[in-house]
């Protein structure tokens, strides 16, 4: 049986694919006595799907059957982008009755990530007095904003309550955050690591605060120029509309012409697709 899946541009994004083939690659199964795990596996080209670019569906994908029943996608892979190698992107159907044996049709949407310098999607900025306490992406996005601040500093106030008043609202006027959104964040940050000792044994600890909307920050990183080494931010707590990433060295001692790299997605680097997919035989 022939598959077909037709590909709608949903957002007049530009991308470097304009219309690329997407097919069905693959179906595994797995069952018990009474329901099936189906993995539907498309296959992507026109575009190189890699540890950079990225593919996630948005939200949840529907199937229907030859009996009009709906199921939806399993929401643990949904809105997230996985490693897309070998341009192959899964998507997951549990608790499939066992008498299904074919998807009449498939529909939902993609997402495709595909960041660069020139849309504004990596920053990489350089470590100097300027860039603490200061929104690293550019004051033209209004969608998310990254602001490194001295960890070491931020722990020993947090006893002071005067200074780190002040403190915190020069860094919220500066770079127009929101106030009541900076303090819960700091207030969950400050709880979840209160008995954390740590701290005086490391050399560098920076803890990123990032304000979100519409977008995600992917990732941060500490390239060390002298070293050509880069280290991944990898502490966090993410909530819907912030966050704060913590960046501890341990050793070799950072050196102090690091630069910080963020990678985001912004209007320039998405480009979404509504996709249905058609016959898929489950036998």
């Amino acid at each position: 049986m022939k598959y077909v899946l037709l590909i709608i541009i949903t957002l007049a994004v530009q991308f470097e694919v304009r219309s690329q083939e997407v097919a069905l690659n693959k179906v595994r199964l797995e069952s018990d006595s009474t329901i099936k795990i189906v993995y539907v596996q498309i296959k992507i080209d026109g575009v190189k799907l890699d540890s950079l670019n990225r593919i996630k569906l948005l939200g949840n994908a529907s199937v229907f059957t030859d009996e009009s029943k709906e199921y939806i996608s399993d929401w643990f892979y949904s809105d997230d982008y996985l490693d897309n190698y070998d341009n192959n992107y899964t998507i997951v159907f549990d608790s499939i009755p066992n008498q299904v044996n074919k998807f009449k049709r498939i529909s939902g949407t993609l997402r495709l990530f595909n960041p660069s310098e020139e849309k504004s999607s990596i920053v990489r900025v350089s470590n100097d007095e300027s860039t603490f306490n200061s929104n690293i992406i550019s004051q033209n996005s209004n969608n998310i904003k990254v602001v490194p601040i001295d960890g070491f500093l931020l722990h020993k106030l947090k006893w002071k309550k005067r200074k780190i008043r002040k403190y915190i609202a020069e860094i919220i006027n500066q770079n127009q955050l929101n106030e009541v959104l900076l303090l819960k964040t700091l207030s969950q940050y400050f709880e979840q690591n209160k008995k954390t000792k740590f701290l005086k044994k490391v050399s560098d600890y920076i803890l990123f605060y990032i304000e979100k909307e519409n977008f995600e920050v992917m990732s941060i990183s500490i390239d060390d120029t002298t070293k050509n080494e880069k280290r991944y931010v990898s502490s966090k707590l993410n909530g819907p509309k912030s966050a704060i990433w913590s960046f501890i060295n341990y050793k070799p001692k950072l050196n102090n012409n690091f630069i910080m790299e963020v990678i985001y997605e912004n209007a320039e680097s998405i480009t979404e697709f509504n996709f249905e997919l058609l016959d898929v035989d489950l036998k």
